[in-house]
């Protein structure tokens, strides 16, 4: 996945690569093409999360189509499970389960679901 991460970062941004690869600001002559491997470059390392962000910038990773992919999926779990905190806050105070299901967005099918787990929970 990363094999070719250091090339494409010494072609497109020269300067930022080595001075975090430096730690110190770098003045950068010109690399050529001839001058990159052309093997990729691998590395078994395991990088901590900022390292990574360093390594591969954050707008490099939103261009990616798996990468929005994921984000989207989160993003309707999270969603989802917004709307059943809702509907269980609207089942707890004894709104009907049809008022439920119309005030959330969820199905009476699933509203009926977190009425059982709600029951549940109090008989415990």
């Amino acid at each position: 996945m990363y094999d070719d991460a250091c090339r494409f970062l010494a072609e497109n941004y020269s300067a930022d690569f080595a001075s975090w690869l430096l730690g110190i600001p770098v003045s950068m002559t010109e690399i050529q093409p001839s001058e990159l491997l052309l093997e990729p470059i691998r590395a078994e390392l395991k990088l901590e999360e900022e390292a990574i962000y360093r390594l591969v910038r954050r707008d490099i990773m939103q261009e990616s189509v798996i990468y929005r992919s994921i984000q989207r999926e989160a993003e309707e779990r999270a969603e989802a499970r917004k709307q059943r905190e809702i509907a269980l806050n609207f089942l707890r105070d004894g709104l009907s389960v049809e008022a439920v299901a119309r005030g959330t967005g969820l199905s009476i099918k699933e509203v009926q679901q977190l009425e059982q787990q709600l029951n549940q929970s109090s008989q415990n």
